[in-house]
Parts: C-alpha cells; structure tokens; sequence
C-alpha cells in the first residue's frame, strides 16, 4: 500500500513540476514584457502548484517515516532499494525525474529573481533621476556598456 501511494505521489509531483515549468516560463516572459495582469494571475497558480509540492512532500514523509525510512532523500533511496526489482527502475526513474525537474524549476526561479532585481534596480534609479536625488549613487551604462556616476551636466559640444 505505502509503495503503491509513495509511487503515485512521485508521479503527481511530475505533473505538478511540469505545470510549475511551464508557469515559470512564462513569469519569465511577462516580466520581461512587465505584463502585471499576467504576473497575478501566474503567482496565483504557482502558488497552488507550491502548495501541492509541499503536501505531497509532507504525506512522502509521512509514509517513509511508517515504513521505517528517514524522512529525506537517503530514506527515499533506501526504499527504492527496498522495491521489488519489476517496481525499482520506473519509481527510481521517478524520483530522478522528480530532482531534476525540481532544480530546473529553482534555476527559473533564480532568473526570474534576478529579472526582478534588475527591474526594481532600474525603476529605483529612474526615480532618483526624477526626484532629483543624490545624483552622486546613481550609475548608468556608457557607450563602451561600462557604468559611470550620472552627472547633471549637458555638455553641448567641445571646442
């Protein structure tokens, strides 16, 4: 009973992960094209996915814990083993599957992350242009892509 509800959770996180993937994606493209109607309505469906990821998560803890296996991924590995070898090469693919997606999903996010920092950076020395603030910590690229200090001067041309 425990293999049988351990290897149908492995197979609902593949789904879920896939979803979550597929959510990721496309946050990407909408924080690219700043589309805030679009970055609602995915937060709230990725938080779904991440609240289903972390139940399942629970209940595969739960269940390792009863069939005398540490609740982390060296018992996962132990039970793997324990399975009849027709049950050990799908529910290993599973798992491995599992990982694997899991790490490309948290890849997506650091970038996701980083498109984020880098809008709030932009936005953040825009208003200090603006506002006209301590122009001094304000950096902008060059011609040659280097950073320099702004400076509220406007030269016209040289003699």
């Amino acid at each position: 009973m425990i293999n049988q509800t351990l290897q149908q959770q492995l197979s609902s996180d593949l789904t879920t992960l896939s979803q979550l993937t597929e959510l990721l994606e496309q946050e990407q493209h909408a924080l690219r094209e700043r589309d805030l109607e679009q970055l609602n309505q995915l937060l709230t469906t990725k938080n779904e996915c991440l609240n289903r990821l972390g139940h399942t998560a629970q209940n595969r803890s739960e269940l390792l814990k009863q069939a005398g296996f540490t609740p982390n991924d060296a018992g996962l590995e132990q039970w793997l083993v324990s399975l009849p070898s027709s049950q050990q090469a799908d529910s290993r693919k599973s798992w491995q599957s599992v990982k694997s997606r899991l790490a490309y999903c948290q890849t997506l996010n650091e970038i996701n992350g980083c498109v984020i920092n880098r809008l709030q950076q932009t936005l953040h020395q825009l208003l200090t242009i603006y506002r006209g603030q301590s122009q001094a910590s304000i950096k902008l690229y060059g011609a040659q892509g280097d950073t320099s200090a702004y400076q509220d001067s406007q030269i016209l041309g040289t003699a």
